[in-house]
């Protein structure tokens, strides 16, 4: 999806930008493993996230001009408005990958982008 969309970029010439959301999960992880257990593992998957990122820099999927960035939330909604829009963006989605019927519906992490997103969504299918 990511090189369909850094086509289409070029073929329009507008930018392309990456974001990657983090988005803290509802578990509540017993006082023994510690307070700060859910920050400690929505860094952890904030981390991974940029490695994959800049990994599409590396692997040339996208060029050195795109900006990266992950943004995280408490919720998909405290996310979504984390990051900052600029008036005319779209923000690109795909749908889920698994079995050919399910490649035409989006799933529940993008549901609750596309519910929660400030800007126009655009799906595409795997």
């Amino acid at each position: 999806m990511v090189e369909r969309v850094a086509a289409l970029a070029e073929r329009l010439g507008i930018p392309m930008r990456g974001i990657t959301f983090a988005v803290r999960g509802r578990t509540m992880y017993p006082p023994e493993v510690g307070l700060r257990a859910e920050d400690s593992i929505l860094e952890s998957w904030a981390s991974n996230a940029r490695e994959a990122l800049a990994t599409l820099k590396f692997d040339g999927l996208i060029g050195d001009d795109v900006n990266l960035q992950v943004v995280t939330g408490n919720g998909w909604d405290q996310a979504l408005d984390a990051a900052e829009w600029h008036d005319g963006e779209l923000l690109a989605i795909g749908t889920s990958p698994q079995g050919a019927i399910a490649r035409v519906f989006i799933g529940s992490k993008g549901a609750k982008i596309v519910r929660h997103s400030p800007v126009p969504v655009l799906v595409l299918p795997n």
